[in-house]
């Protein structure tokens, strides 16, 4: 539903460039739209508005969602199996590391998220019928900061795997000792 919303705000901001290509966005603080655009974006100002405002609401809900299950990862799985093999002196250096990276992680993730947000924010409040350049040059900037928080995400799952992984090997090494100890000579 998330990856629709976005979608749809992306192929209302592209019919309001006349589909201009991603290159050329970037670009277009240096040069600006011709008459036309300015006039599709004019004329498709609500509907951008609209989809943008929905956008905002939706992203607003799956970061606190998010937020709270990488916060539960951290704090209530990674932080309190570390701590006890912490206090049974078993060595989990490679998990303490896994999970320090997690934590900068979900960090970045943080201000990622705040950054687009506030961008977000903005962008609602111009008159995209008074500054259409302007609204058009800050959905373009959007939609960066939007991807940025979905590279924080994925290294976020990266992290998790990492950690993931170090258990199984920290489990592995763990039990093999008790093996030997329960097989009899």
């Amino acid at each position: 539903m998330k990856k629709m919303t976005f979608i749809a705000a992306l192929l209302v901001v592209a019919s309001l460039a006349g589909g201009v290509s991603v290159a050329h966005a970037e670009q277009s603080s240096s040069s600006p739209l011709s008459d036309s655009h300015l006039d599709r974006i004019r004329a498709n100002c609500g509907n951008a508005q609209q989809t943008l405002n929905q956008l905002h609401v939706n992203d607003a809900r799956l970061y606190v969602n998010r937020n709270q299950a990488y916060f539960s990862i951290s704090d209530k799985l990674m932080a309190r199996l570390n701590s006890r093999l912490a206090l049974n002196r078993l060595d989990g250096s490679s998990l303490v590391t896994s999970a320090a990276s997690f934590d900068k992680s979900l960090n970045d993730f943080r201000t990622a998220y705040r950054q687009y947000e506030t961008h977000l924010a903005s962008i609602l409040r111009i008159d995209c019928q008074k500054q259409p350049g302007s609204f058009y040059d800050a959905v373009v900037k959007a939609q960066g900061l939007r991807a940025d928080v979905a590279l924080k995400v994925q290294d976020l799952h990266r992290y998790i795997n990492e950690y993931d992984q170090s258990f199984g090997a920290f489990k592995a090494g763990f039990l093999e000792p008790q093996k030997e100890k329960d097989t009899p000579s």
